[in-house]
């Protein structure tokens, strides 16, 4: 005699029950499917040359968060974590000096100084030749 695999006895109500959660999360997602497929052009996307997946935007995060912000001791608050993220973001974009020096324009423009300023940057001596 061959052993039988232990199953749970199903009866037609507990079966009825299962097919109807089934079709309920099945209707759930297809009508989020369709209220979002304007987001959904995939081919466009593919035609444009820009990235579907994930992989790109998870690669960027670990460049420009986690690689900074989980550094051996760091403690952050929300506050400077946010001021760090987007100035790492700057300069990882290669736009820090344009930033910066818009950062001492406006600095100097306060009617009212703060107690620190923005010194402004020093040119660096080979771009004095």
């Amino acid at each position: 005699m061959r052993p039988s695999l232990p199953h749970p006895q199903v009866g037609p109500f507990q079966a009825a029950s299962e097919f109807q959660e089934a079709l309920r999360v099945a209707n759930a997602v297809a009508n989020y499917l369709y209220r979002n497929r304007a987001r959904m052009r995939y081919h466009e996307c593919l035609a444009n040359g820009w990235p579907i997946a994930s992989g790109p935007v998870e690669g960027a995060c670990k460049n420009l968060i986690k690689d900074r912000m989980e550094r051996s001791g760091m403690r952050w608050t929300e506050q400077m974590a946010e001021a760090i993220v987007q100035l790492r973001a700057i300069y990882l974009s290669g736009d820090f000096d344009c930033y910066w020096q818009f950062h001492i324009e406006q600095d100097q423009c306060r009617p009212y100084p703060a107690t620190w300023s923005v010194v402004p940057k020093q040119p660096h001596p080979n771009d004095l030749q």
